[in-house]
Parts: C-alpha cells; sequence; structure tokens
C-alpha cells in the first residue's frame, strides 16, 4: 500500500481501518506514510497524522492514538466477522427449516 503513494503529500481516508487488515498492518501503515511524508486525514471525524511534528508531547499523544485506533479497528473488524457468521448461520438455520 505505502509504495503505490510515491509522490504523496495528502492521504485522506473514510477511517484508518481502511488502511490495514488489523492492528499491525494500520499502525505499521499510517507510520510508513509519516516516514515518508505523508499526511494522513480521516473523513470520519476528521483526525490528521502528521510525522513532521516534532514537539515530544505532541509524537507521543499522536503515537498513542494511533495505537489506540488501529486496536479498535482490529476490534470492530472482528466483530463485523462474528455478525457476519451469525447472520449466515441463522439464516442457513431459517432455510433448513421452510
Amino acid at each position: 500500500m505505502v509504495a503505490a503513494c510515491s509522490i504523496c503529500y495528502a492521504l485522506v481516508t473514510r477511517w484508518v481501518d481502511r488502511l490495514g487488515r488489523n492492528y499491525e498492518d494500520v499502525s505499521d501503515n499510517i507510520r510508513a506514510f509519516m516516514r515518508r511524508g505523508v499526511v494522513i486525514k480521516t473523513v470520519i471525524n476528521g483526525m490528521t497524522f502528521d510525522g513532521a511534528t516534532k514537539d515530544p508531547m505532541t509524537q507521543a499523544v499522536r503515537d498513542a492514538l494511533i495505537g489506540f485506533l488501529a486496536a479498535l479497528s482490529q476490534a470492530q473488524a472482528k466483530a463485523n466477522k462474528e455478525a457476519q457468521r451469525a447472520g449466515i448461520a441463522h439464516a442457513k438455520a431459517s432455510t433448513d427449516r421452510v
């Protein structure tokens, strides 16, 4: 994903969960983009992740937020998969009764 953005200055995404499949993918991709100087902006709540900041406190808050949002994205993906499995099981059970 990062290689596809060789001349990017900003990456606008719906939400950080679009940047990977799990915690590691999301956080690694965000950090890789920031190392290349790409600013990441989210549409859902207007968050901006910028690697250019030099203030240690701002960096710490940004990194903690990236970790939290990456974990939240992974948890949401897991919940979606479980709901999908439950829906499929329910549909199969309903079909079997007919």
